[in-house]
């Protein structure tokens, strides 16, 4: 499948040593979903994971449950929605004309597409891996129409910011931190 990394099939995840959990599991929009940060927050990111390929047909029910949930009457002021790898695609999906979301990011998506761009109407940050066909970020950079921040991580691999983060890398931590800190500053730029 076009798009689709080799790195999504045959990387095992990396496993953090010493993580403790900071959230807890709610059920939102039918999604068993993971909930962390202060009950008082007037600003939310809905953070999308990587999805098997089965689950591709589940995107059109998974984007109205994100956009239902974005605008409902959460206590929320405003929504970003983050994606990596398949969650990617699902992210830049839900950012079309009605989006709900005020902002969104991928990193290291899958199923890159520069079509796709044309659809998105909120600001988005796109941060590919080296993986990721430098064709397809630069046509999707080249489409977007909203305000950007694009940028490749040329020494680090597909799932380098999720599951695949050997963080006992010095140079893995080091890109990841920067792409999480590129993500935060663009979040608090436009949420």
């Amino acid at each position: 499948m076009a798009g689709v990394s080799k790195a999504c099939c045959s990387i095992p995840p990396v496993v953090s040593k010493g993580y403790e959990a900071k959230g807890e599991y709610k059920t939102i929009g039918g999604l068993k979903t993971y909930v962390t940060g202060p009950a008082d927050a007037t600003r939310a990111i809905l953070i999308i994971y990587a999805a098997p390929p089965g689950h591709l047909a589940k995107f059109p029910g998974i984007l109205a449950d994100a956009n239902k949930e974005a605008s409902s009457g959460s206590g929320f002021a405003s929504w970003g929605i983050l994606g990596f790898c398949w969650g990617g695609k699902v992210a830049n999906l839900a950012l079309g004309k009605d989006t709900a979301f005020k902002a969104g990011a991928q990193a290291h998506p899958a199923m890159l597409d520069p079509e796709d761009a044309k659809n998105v109407s909120v600001p988005i940050a796109l941060l590919a891996s080296k993986d990721e066909d430098p064709a397809a970020v630069k046509g999707y950079e080249a489409n977007l129409k909203v305000a950007k921040h694009v940028d490749t991580y040329p020494t680090q691999i597909h799932g380098w910011m999720a599951a695949r983060a050997n963080l006992e890398d010095p140079e893995v931590k080091k890109e990841y931190e920067r792409g999480y800190h590129a993500v935060l500053d663009f979040f608090h730029q436009h949420l």
